[in-house]
């Protein structure tokens, strides 16, 4: 679900709102479809009747920065034998069926087959979701499998939207693309730097897929490759480009499930500097300048003012997982970290932050002023402003914008006087985030 945030217009101060086997397979289906388990390529070997996918096409690196190993969904699996199943997934994945399944208009996969190994459902659906946890660039597999559990073995079917060889082409079209991307973020920036760069151009890149209600209306939308190639995403697809851009310039990510504005909803969890943070990619659009930070980097006391996080599959029952003839299975997560600082937020790290009405804090307004004026090339441009903690935030935007000495209005006068800039003062709207004591502020050259 998308959620694009608007302004509110000040004229003259005046404000107005605009607002597989010899046993018998069972059917199932995981809430959601899909940097590779190990940094060793595994040899391809052949397999009658299916085609060996080259895995090294989607090798996505930065020249500049060493790729994060995401392995916290494998890590995260509590027996052994889920462990082996989720290995035999990740090479079973890249083998598809030459000829498509009988009556189906999807491949099968390499068959899994664990002797020895009896796992339930709910296991299964644990390891194919821990699997696509740490995969973002697995982009072809179905949602629905097939599995079989006998008394000393399993078997597991996935299958795949694509054939072998529509996997190859449509994954060298990613990888050149993602690797445009990653070429752009130069040497030398550090990891808020690097975090903010692919949000943005994530961001930029995709637009939100109206259209697409379920898997079966576009699969390639809850996908990086819809994200990135097709340039339009649902939720998912947007946080599994992120996750795999930000893999490759060296910053661990990994997509979260649950509900925002009483929609399911995925976003990313993101580690910086040791810390974890979650970021919204999807409610990053601004229709004032394109891109929005209310959402980047966020402890979890901010972000579930209005979303709400599923539990992790270890606290639910394996018929809430596997759901039943009268309920769906419940969604869960296999990633939730502690989300405790928010030193990374945008607007404490990037927003110019107002402690007072001085002229300490003039000066620094002023300089933020013109500093996205000369960089707005002649656009609409955005300045961002944090409210200090020595300041109650709605008296603070009440003597910036409404009253008292219209403070950052006189910021205005004072810069149209003394700069080579113009900035019109009629034409301002700001929009307040007050979950980040944070106020966007939209401004126009003359």
């Amino acid at each position: 679900m998308k959620k694009i945030v608007t302004a509110l217009v000040l004229f003259c101060f005046v404000v107005s709102s605009f607002a597989g086997c010899d046993l018998t397979l069972s059917h199932g289906s995981t809430e959601h479809p899909h940097e590779q388990f190990s940094t060793t390529v595994p040899v391809q070997v052949q397999y009658e009747g299916f085609y060996s996918v080259d895995r090294s096409i989607l090798d996505i690196k930065s020249e500049y920065y060493s790729s994060a190993e995401l392995n916290r969904g494998y890590e995260s699996l509590e027996s052994e034998a889920m462990r082996i199943c989720y290995k035999k997934i990740d090479n079973s994945v890249y083998y598809i069926a030459k000829e498509k399944s009988a009556g189906k208009e999807v491949y099968n996969t390499l068959k899994i087959t664990l002797q020895g190994q009896v796992l339930s459902e709910a296991e299964l659906r644990v390891v194919i979701s821990a699997y696509f946890c740490d995969h973002p660039q697995v982009y072809w597999i179905d949602n629905n499998f097939e599995y079989a559990v006998g008394s000393t073995k399993t078997v597991l079917q996935l299958f795949s939207f694509m054939s072998g060889r529509e996997i190859e082409l449509s994954a060298e079209k990613l990888s050149k693309k993602a690797n445009e991307v990653i070429s752009k973020a130069g040497r030398g920036l550090d990891e808020y730097e690097r975090e903010l760069f692919i949000h943005d151009r994530v961001v930029e890149a995709c637009d939100y897929a109206e259209d697409v209600k379920s898997i079966q209306d576009d699969y390639k939308a809850f996908t990086a490759y819809g994200a990135l190639v097709d340039g339009r995403a649902v939720c998912e697809g947007y946080s599994r480009l992120f996750q795999m851009l930000l893999s490759a310039v060296g910053i661990e990510s990994y997509g979260v499930l649950g509900v925002g504005s009483y929609e399911l909803h995925m976003w990313n969890c993101v580690e910086i500097y040791g810390d974890w943070y979650y970021v919204d990619t999807t409610w990053a659009e601004d229709k004032e300048v394109g891109v929005c930070y209310d959402y980047f980097n966020l402890s979890t006391d901010q972000l579930e003012i209005d979303h709400v996080i599923n539990p992790l599959y270890s606290e639910l029952t394996d018929e809430q997982i596997c759901g039943n003839e009268w309920t769906a299975p419940k969604s869960f997560n296999v990633i939730v970290p502690e989300c405790n600082d928010k030193s990374q937020n945008y607007y404490q790290k990037s927003a110019v932050t107002i402690d007072d009405f001085s002229q300490e804090s003039k000066d620094k307004l002023k300089e933020a002023i013109v500093g996205a004026a000369q960089n707005s090339a002649g656009e609409r441009f955005p300045v961002y402003i944090h409210i200090g903690t020595g300041m109650y935030y709605d008296y603070a935007v009440e003597n910036l914008f409404y009253s008292g000495e219209y403070f950052f209005f006189s910021c205005l006068d004072e810069i149209n006087e003394e700069e080579n800039i113009s900035i019109d003062r009629y034409n301002v709207s700001i929009r307040r985030i007050g979950s980040m004591a944070g106020v966007n502020v939209y401004l126009s050259t003359e």
